[in-house]
């Protein structure tokens, strides 16, 4: 580690969730505590890309509203 920081050289985590985790609430909660977990424990800089997205409408009606009430 000390080496990278030598030489100058920055690292980023990328955290690939695939979309079918959008069509259930208990999955999608699941996906966002492990990024979670992973970010902390970590301690670099973190991306979350949500994959798959062009899928997501042959996985049925999502299990989390995109409308919100207040």
């Amino acid at each position: 580690m000390s080496r990278l920081c030598k030489a100058d050289i920055k690292l980023v985590v990328v955290n690939l969730v695939d979309s079918y985790c959008c069509t259930d609430p208990a999955l999608y909660v699941s996906a966002l505590l492990l990024s979670l977990k992973t970010m902390l424990q970590m301690e670099f800089p973190f991306i979350n890309v949500l994959t798959k997205i062009d899928l997501l409408s042959q996985y049925g009606p999502l299990g989390i509203s995109s409308s919100r009430n207040y």
